[in-house]
């Protein structure tokens, strides 16, 4: 009897086990739903990575792709808020100033992207199926604000910029395209 029970807990047990560790059916990726989506506070990507039979190379590929997707969604918005701050100053010397600002935030994203968390970490085991490569899925956030924080930060160590550009305007603006990105 207690063999038996033994074997029926055992079986149970892997059951379990193998269950969790497989990807949903069908089209569902891992790390996705309404939890790893973008929304209004936070910018998030989902991404699979490149299989490999080099586990660290293969999360390494995947948390690359997710990094890479906020990356566009955060150019996305910036270009989005630098023509809308640009058009409510139609001078000359504002060209020259969007173009600083613009390389600004460039450098700013780069540094930004580094700090982005990991909120989901999907591993599928190597199988024959799979071609016995290690496949993972990841999601990536990062604070919508702190890319705003980090902006702040470099108009106020440089000196042109604290004097041609209206912070606040500019803040506004990136808030207004920030919310219209968070509705859509």
């Amino acid at each position: 009897m207690k063999k038996s029970y033994f074997l029926i807990s055992f079986i149970s047990f892997v059951l379990i086990l193998s269950c969790a560790a497989k990807p949903p059916k069908g089209s569902v990726m891992p790390c996705t739903g309404p939890e790893y989506s973008e929304n209004s506070e936070y910018f998030r990507a989902t991404a699979p990575g490149t299989p490999s039979s080099d586990e660290r190379m293969a999360r390494t590929s995947a948390i690359a792709a997710a990094r890479s997707e906020i990356a566009a969604s955060m150019n996305t918005l910036l270009t989005r808020t630098m023509d809308m701050y640009q058009s409510s100053y139609q001078t000359e010397e504002m060209s020259e100033t969007k173009t600083k600002i613009e390389d600004m935030t460039r450098l700013v994203v780069a540094e930004r992207l580094s700090g982005s968390r990991v909120i989901c970490d999907f591993r599928e085991e190597p199988t024959k199926k799979n071609n016995n490569k290690y496949k993972f899925y990841i999601t990536v956030e990062l604070a919508k604000y702190d890319l705003l924080k980090g902006i702040a930060d470099k108009m106020k160590q440089q000196e042109m910029l604290r004097t041609d550009a209206d912070y606040e305007n500019f803040k506004k603006i990136y808030d207004e395209e920030m919310s219209k990105s968070s509705n859509q």
